[in-house]
């Protein structure tokens, strides 16, 4: 793994969640994390040319990725910036094919790549990070995914806490971005489970599954996706795992 949380009590620094209503994932981030994140300018600049965005990838505190991917949204949580990311359509209009997919999923993958460096440094916050991920998107080369941790406290609510609502609740959290992304209903199956283990499983049609590939004695659990076909069925999956997040953060408040 390149990062981790290593199974202890990593102080507060973003949650991810489901926003069913507008179609769209919820991001926090604490003001000490989004202050301590190092901003790669030749790295923007690469991929601005790469995928022909029309504007660079901006920062806080107004709206931040490229193209203005995540919206700026109010809130009272003390010290939390909030971002809506609209999950958009693989076809509009105006733009080419995909073009707003891979602004909102490059976006997503970069702000995951400079957070992994800033875990360690921590926050002023008392409540703890309940996962951390890492998007990986390399089409070039067939490369789609993601991976990261899931805390133990996390673990321990897979166990004792979930729900069978709860997890009919991540499930459609991805049934809606997908067929939001298509503009339509889909054949193929979604689902998610906790297995023998305690260990959670997301399902997305084409082969699209998120797992546990290790237990690392009940401390942490690192979980990844296979290599997914496309970036519908990465949206789906960050879906489910923003359910996932968010249901958990408000059931343990």
């Amino acid at each position: 793994m390149v990062f981790s949380i290593f199974g202890q009590k990593v102080p507060y620094c973003y949650d991810i969640g489901f926003n069913p209503l507008n179609n769209g994932i919820i991001l926090d981030v604490h003001n000490d994390f989004a202050d301590s994140m190092p901003v790669d300018g030749s790295k923007i600049k690469q991929l601005k040319k790469e995928y022909r965005f029309l504007k660079s990838f901006s920062w806080l505190p107004g709206n931040f990725g490229f193209d203005d991917a995540f919206i700026r949204q109010k809130t009272t949580r003390k010290n939390i910036a909030r971002y809506l990311m609209p999950i958009p359509k693989a076809s509009t209009v105006d733009e080419v094919p995909w073009a707003a997919l891979r602004r909102t999923a490059i976006s997503l993958a970069f702000f995951s790549d400079m957070a992994r460096s800033v875990y360690r440094k921590g926050t002023s916050s008392k409540q703890d990070q309940l996962l951390a991920f890492f998007v990986l998107i390399d089409e070039a080369n067939g490369r789609i995914g993601i991976m990261g941790d899931y805390s133990s406290r996390l673990c321990r609510w897979f166990g004792d806490g979930i729900s069978r609502g709860d997890l009919e609740s991540v499930t459609e959290a991805m049934r809606q971005t997908y067929y939001h992304i298509w503009d339509r209903e889909m054949h193929g199956h979604f689902g998610t489970y906790i297995n023998e283990e305690g260990q959670l499983i997301l399902q997305c049609p084409f082969d699209g599954t998120l797992y546990v590939f290790s237990d690392h004695d009940g401390k942490y659990m690192e979980f990844s996706s296979n290599q997914l076909p496309n970036i519908s069925v990465l949206l789906s999956l960050i879906s489910g795992l923003a359910a996932v997040n968010g249901i958990a953060r408000r059931e343990m408040a």
